[in-house]
């Protein structure tokens, strides 16, 4: 039903709510339905991935949510350009790949390069080599293709170090360049043109720059079109990306290209939605590349008449500058990488100013991620976490193992916040008051269903309880000191949306900070 062979797509499956898991571990055998090794992506049934998590839950996670693909827009000429007529949805509609790259496993992987073409294989092909010049990092490509008959499919295929998607028809520029950074796995993300080659050593250039100034949210290449001077662009005094490297979970964060745009204003989108919130975006003038800027048959369609408003400006720029042309802009620089606050499984709370993480793609996360394992965050670049009411949901001896791993992300000074249901509280509040025996249950125990009414029963339901004094404990056992009570008053966006740390009834809320000083556990990735 949902074997298949290591390193192709999956095949389709018939239930309803399927998950893309990755398996961490080493091999795995699943009976005589599928094996899977250490880096391999495979479609489960969420009941299945539920159950494999739970049995062995150091070994997997979540990719990527399944998303079922809308319906293709028909096909205007045998060429197989689309009309261009696509409705909203389908623009937004994620693509899952057809075959992944596989040159290095994924959690390896330093640097994503996103592409989008159609029907330009001799460029497409020059474009990906010389990347694999300018570049000894751990990489992969993210490739979108609209549709090509000029053997690009076929050749990409053949490229182990390519995850290629593929799309039914032409549904613009930005929304396939969406679809790429969706799948995008690196730490950093590049856009680039099929139509462009990269300056040897650009790559790392680049790279080597953006690690050295954590302070920069994007970093922005310098360019030369068609043998002219070497430059880069301005939206009025801001520089924007037309060619960038972003860190991956600023880019989750913004939403990348948007879904206001067909071909063009996606790159100056971006850059400027990081300006608007006070981050940093800098050009590094070592790292170049050629933009041969094609005039062939994709550009003309990018400029059809559907396109092209009465004065002659297409219809994206217009988009863009009534946007943009007098939105206010925060101090430059006022914010930076450094301020990345966590919302750990946030449901259907969302905390403004935070990256609000659930591994539930249904109640609309900023990203879809395991919380018990943060793979895309690396070492001491958190400066706070929030989890209200998750740890009583995590089997209690895998609970130091995920104090560790959130401890690991956190820089030295960042805090903790947990809010967990008080089990002196509860009991002492059901015993004064003779509370309703269903919320005093709900409290205990969490919420109680079935496999066939509900795939995530199993999660939803609380495995431990705590006091402040066990709770007091187990904090210092993973490392954190200054452990402290804290009020929801204390940070406004919490305040704000008054979830379960705003019932003093129920909750115990209590804070560690991350010192210096390592701690002596660590997450067990084997």
């Amino acid at each position: 039903m949902f074997s298949r062979k290591r390193n192709q797509k999956p095949e389709a499956d018939s239930a309803s709510d399927v998950v893309v898991a990755e398996y961490l571990g080493e091999i795995y055998h699943h009976g005589s339905e599928f094996t899977v090794r250490r880096g391999d992506l495979i479609e489960l049934p969420r009941a299945v991935y539920n159950q494999l998590k739970y049995d062995f839950p150091q070994d997997w996670r979540v990719a990527v949510p399944r998303e079922k693909p809308a319906a293709a827009a028909p096909i205007m000429r045998a060429a197989g350009v689309g009309t261009g007529a696509v409705t909203d949805a389908e623009r937004r509609q994620h693509y899952p790949p057809v075959r992944w790259a596989r040159s290095w496993p994924g959690d390896l992987l330093r640097v994503s390069i996103v592409s989008g073409t159609w029907n330009r294989m001799p460029y497409l092909r020059r474009m990906i080599e010389s990347v694999r010049g300018s570049t000894e990092s751990p990489h992969e490509f993210v490739v979108v293709d609209g549709g090509s008959s000029d053997g690009s499919i076929e050749w990409l295929m053949d490229q182990d170090d390519v995850t290629l998607i593929r799309e039914p028809n032409l549904r613009g520029a930005c929304a396939a360049f969406n679809n790429g950074f969706a799948f995008a796995r690196g730490d950093f993300v590049v856009n680039l043109n099929d139509d462009v080659e990269i300056r040897p050593k650009a790559i790392d250039i680049m790279l080597a720059f953006m690690e050295g100034h954590p302070e920069i949210a994007q970093g922005v290449f310098y360019y030369s079109v068609r043998g002219g001077p070497y430059r880069v662009n301005f939206v009025r005094e801001y520089l924007y990306a037309n060619f960038g490297m972003i860190r991956r979970v600023l880019g989750d964060k913004f939403g990348w290209w948007g879904y206001d745009y067909w071909t063009y204003g996606g790159d100056c989108e971006l850059s400027m939605q990081l300006w608007a919130a006070g981050y940093k975006v800098e050009s590094c003038p070592e790292a170049k590349l050629y933009d041969h800027q094609l005039e062939d048959e994709l550009r003309v369609i990018n400029h059809a008449d559907r396109f092209m408003r009465e004065n002659g400006t297409h219809k994206d720029t217009q988009i863009f500058w009534d946007k943009w042309r007098v939105r206010p802009i925060v101090a430059p620089g006022s914010r930076t990488e450094t301020s990345l606050r966590l919302h750990l499984g946030c449901g259907d709370k969302r905390l403004k100013g935070w990256l609000n993480l659930d591994i539930d793609p249904a109640c609309g996360p900023d990203k879809v991620h395991d919380v018990t394992y943060l793979a895309d965050f690396s070492d001491n670049s958190v400066d706070e976490i929030y989890a209200c009411h998750l740890l009583e949901h995590i089997v209690p001896y895998r609970t130091l193992e995920v104090l560790a791993e959130w401890r690991r992300v956190l820089r030295p000074g960042g805090t903790l916040r947990l809010s967990v249901p008080d089990l002196r509280l509860v009991m002492q509040n059901r015993i004064d008051t003779h509370a309703d025996g269903a919320a005093f249950n709900a409290a205990i125990h969490g919420t109680w269903s079935s496999p066939e009414s509900d795939p995530n029963w199993l999660a939803k339901i609380h495995k431990q309880s705590f006091v402040r004094e066990s709770l007091v404990e187990l904090l210092t056992m993973a490392g954190f000191r200054g452990i402290r009570a804290w009020e929801p008053s204390e940070v406004a966006a919490i305040a704000e949306v008054k979830d379960y740390a705003s019932c003093a009834l129920v909750s115990l809320n209590v804070l560690g900070v991350k010192e210096d000083a390592p701690s002596s556990l660590s997450y067990n990735r084997s």
